[in-house]
């Protein structure tokens, strides 16, 4: 099976860690140039700040980086 998941957001990446992990072809595909939805380096939102910190809104192997502001 192929699966395809839209958006390589937070949630796109983590469907796809899963299903790949279960033997699942998997291909993610956005509109951005690169992924991580607001991880994104292509997407600015001046002035706009997460709900979460970086300590909470991460991948337990995966933190978000350093250079991320609270």
């Amino acid at each position: 099976m192929h699966i395809a998941i839209v958006g390589a957001g937070i949630s796109g990446l983590a469907a796809a860690r899963v299903l790949s992990g279960r033997g699942l072809r998997v291909t993610v595909f956005d509109r951005a140039p690169d992924v991580g939805g607001v991880w994104s380096t292509t997407r600015h939102y001046p002035g706009l700040r997460t709900q979460n910190s970086r300590r909470t809104y991460r991948f337990s192997d995966f933190p978000m980086p350093p250079h991320h502001q609270d």
